[in-house]
């Protein structure tokens, strides 16, 4: 587990550069040129792809934060200025899911109705790709590691155990 990968020395301010969200950021700037090349490809109109994504990223994050708070209710229920510190983690891929889906549902209908269905075909395989890129940030972290297997897996010494 890499949890952090470096640590800077920014104008007096250590910054520390995590796993995770350093495979978040590449997963979707990788998921946006994959999404816009597929939409080019399929010979579909691509005009502000990039402004809008960016409100899909926003939903799907506000959506991920909500999801992670409603789940650990029990916390936040008593520690009510902690729901806004997102950067001690807390996202869930579920909500991040539905909140960027109803924001591109709606964006794809009010602008796009009649390759509505082509869009959100492109953005699924994007998606994936993100999805899949952003796990791995979240193996590095050392968490989501999964069910303990037997005979085969990936092995942590710090554990001792297959995952």
């Amino acid at each position: 587990m890499l949890p952090e990968l470096a640590t800077f020395d920014f104008f007096g301010v250590e910054l520390t550069l995590h796993s995770y969200g350093f495979f978040v950021l590449i997963a979707i700037i990788l998921a946006v040129l994959v999404f816009y090349s597929l939409l080019k490809s399929h010979n579909i109109k691509a005009d502000r792809t990039v402004d809008n994504v960016i409100w899909v990223i926003l939903g799907g994050l506000i959506g991920a934060r909500l999801f992670f708070v409603l789940f650990h209710w029990s916390f936040y229920a008593d520690n009510w200025p902690e729901i806004f510190k997102f950067w001690y983690g807390g996202l869930d891929f579920g909500g991040a899911f539905i909140g960027g889906f109803i924001v591109a549902a709606i964006w794809l209908y009010w602008k796009k109705r009649k390759e509505m269905w082509k869009w959100l075909d492109m953005g699924m395989i994007a998606l994936a790709l993100g999805h899949a890129i952003g796990m791995l940030g979240a193996l590095f972290a050392g968490s989501d590691l999964g069910k303990k297997t037997i005979g085969w897996g990936i092995k942590f010494e710090a554990l001792g155990e297959n995952f």
